[in-house]
């Protein structure tokens, strides 16, 4: 199986994640997107604001049913 992995950190414009998206959604293949959330966000209020509309703007989404949100160690399990 062809896979791509692409990875967004969400204290990024929402509208930078929402391209990574589409981009990895319009793939052909089966994508995997590897979302990026340091701690220090929740504490810095420009980010905190960024990081919370790109969430809101991916819930939001049609196809949001198709996401699954997991840890780390649990994405690693599920793709191996």
């Amino acid at each position: 199986m062809d896979e791509t992995v692409h990875t967004a950190n969400l204290y990024l414009p929402p509208k930078t994640i929402g391209r990574v998206l589409q981009e990895t959604l319009s793939e052909k293949q089966d994508a995997y997107l590897a979302l990026v959330v340091r701690t220090n966000v929740f504490s810095r209020d420009d980010s905190f604001k960024k990081l919370k509309a790109s969430v809101d703007n991916l819930l939001r989404r049609k196809d949001a049913r198709r996401f699954v949100f997991s840890p780390p160690m649990q994405a690693a399990r599920m793709l191996s």
